[in-house]
């Protein structure tokens, strides 16, 4: 079974044209004729689109499903969230095993750059080449999809409505990333590309976020303390802090940038932000996370406006070692606070290895409640936490593949 979706006005608004120009004609030459072939024409369009036609076939189990997706990553986050609450709403729903053939036709395109690129490359149809090469039906050159799932509470002993669960297939962030993802929204229809970005982050430039953070342990039994990159061995050593009783470790605030990964090392082609993702590969079961805390910084004095005026500055040199083949995970502090990774000090990115993590932001400050997953911008109720985990298969019951 065979379908194309089509997001019409994601990133450039060319996901048509590669379709018709591109896609269709390719799949004809290979004798493929696609059972479904569909354009989105709405937010949450292409989830409807995906269950209403399984349903309508009703395929067995045994069969898989191939979904060419031309688009972003927030079509593929849409229908992976309807895939799992009509799934959690209705266990006897069948989905077969899905093989997600990607089609880079949005913004960013992170899970494409990450799974299906070789640095520097640019062709977005490296993985329909792959799908349409491919002879046998367990391809070596199919990847499974990690989930990680965010859960919103409210505070203890409070009765509210919380938004409901979200789950990412590339990132979950706050601070920082959080902010600019939900002040770009606004910026879509005037700012074309990857400008938005740039121009939101310069209005949160000077921002920090108070919260504090518990890590959590992994399931998998080889590493079940939270990990964190050791420059000066090039590897994962577990965190020294002292942990609670229930095998988390706390880390007190404020934040400048908190973001975590599953399935990718970077969230555009060149700006990989998680580089150990691919040269230290994770054995599964556990989140990539990369925060910044600005009183790391040996520098940092009593006067908090300036501290965070010059902190700013270092915030972005940070984010543009991350386009220069990660390098940010190797800066560590000198005593004046300069930073290089020729410096003796502390690093300057906490890189760690967890099974997941909890947010718990200050009620006083209404940008550290807000979760960013996969480009969805989500209010954690006030005085209320969110907790992102990895999500197991055996939880979630969805096979989801992509061809690399």
């Amino acid at each position: 079974m065979l379908a194309v979706i089509v997001n019409p006005v994601c990133g450039d608004s060319r996901g048509k044209q590669l379709a018709q120009d591109h896609v269709l004609p390719l799949l004809a030459s290979h004798g493929h004729r696609p059972d479904l072939y569909a354009e989105t024409e709405s937010p949450g369009h292409a989830g409807t689109l995906l269950i209403d036609w399984i349903t309508r076939t009703a395929p067995t189990p045994s069969v898989h499903v191939s979904i060419i997706l031309i688009s972003g990553d927030g079509t593929l986050h849409e229908i992976v969230n309807a895939l799992h609450r009509r799934r959690s709403n209705n266990p006897s729903f069948v989905l077969p095993q899905t093989r997600f053939v990607l089609v880079a036709a949005g913004t960013a395109n992170a899970l494409y750059a990450s799974l299906c690129l070789v640095d520097g490359a640019s062709d977005p149809l490296a993985s329909l080449h792959t799908f349409l090469s491919s002879t046998v039906e367990t391809s070596s050159s199919l990847v499974p999809l990690t989930l990680a799932r965010t859960t919103f509470h409210s505070p203890i002993g409070v009765s509210a409505l919380v938004p409901e669960p979200i789950i990412a297939a590339v990132v979950t962030s706050t601070s920082l990333h959080a902010s600019i993802l939900q002040d770009s929204e606004a910026l879509r229809s005037t700012v074309p590309g990857l400008d938005r970005f740039k121009t939101a982050a310069a209005q949160n430039a000077m921002r920090w976020y108070s919260s504090r953070v518990r890590l959590l342990p992994s399931s998998d039994a080889d590493m079940k303390r939270p990990q964190i990159y050791d420059a000066s061995t090039d590897s994962f050593v577990p965190y020294t802090s002292e942990e609670e009783e229930d095998g988390t470790i706390e880390l007190d605030g404020p934040f400048v940038y908190f973001l975590s990964t599953v399935n990718v090392d970077r969230l555009e082609p060149q700006f990989q932000i998680a580089p150990l993702a691919r040269s230290h590969k994770p054995t599964g079961g556990t989140i990539d996370l990369i925060a910044v805390r600005p009183m790391r910084d040996p520098s940092i004095g009593t006067n908090i406006d300036e501290a965070k005026s010059s902190f700013g500055v270092k915030i972005w040199k940070v984010l543009g070692a991350a386009y220069e083949g990660g390098r940010h995970v190797a800066m560590k502090y000198e005593a004046d606070g300069a930073m290089d990774p020729s410096n003796a000090g502390v690093n300057v990115v906490e890189y760690l290895r967890v099974g997941g993590w909890e947010w718990i932001p200050d009620s006083a400050d209404p940008k550290a409640h807000l979760v960013c997953a996969d480009g969805t911008v989500v209010n954690i109720p006030q005085g209320g936490t969110a907790r992102c985990s990895v999500l197991e298969k055996a939880a979630h019951g969805l096979d989801l593949m992509v061809y690399t």
